[in-house]
C-alpha cells in the first residue's frame, strides 16, 4: 500500500526523502520544526524506507509526541479518510 507519511527536518538533520513524490510542506505552528515533508513510501512489514524515515525523526526525543500524533496521509498529502 503506497501511502504518505510526515517526517521532519530540523537544523543538523538530513531531509527524509524515501521513495518518490516528496514535497515540502508548511510547518508553521509546529514548535521546533523548521521543515515538514510529505514523503511517499511503501508501507510493508519489512519496508526499510518507511522504517528509516521513522527512525530519523525519533532520534530526537522532543519530537516523539508530535510524531506519534502524526496521521497517515494520502498520495496528494491530504488526510486519508
Amino acid at each position: 500500500m503506497d501511502v504518505v507519511i510526515f517526517s521532519v527536518s530540523m537544523e543538523g538533520y538530513q531531509k527524509v526523502v524515501a521513495g518518490t513524490g516528496s514535497r515540502q510542506l508548511d510547518a508553521s505552528g509546529v514548535e521546533g520544526v523548521s521543515e515538514r515533508w510529505c514523503v511517499e513510501v511503501t508501507m510493508t512489514k519489512d519496508s526499510l524506507p518507511a522504517r528509516a524515515a521513522v527512525e530519523v525523526v525519533l532520534k530526537d526525543a522532543a519530537l516523539q509526541q508530535w510524531v506519534s500524533a502524526t496521521p497517515i496521509y494520502g498520495g496528494d498529502c491530504s488526510a486519508s479518510k
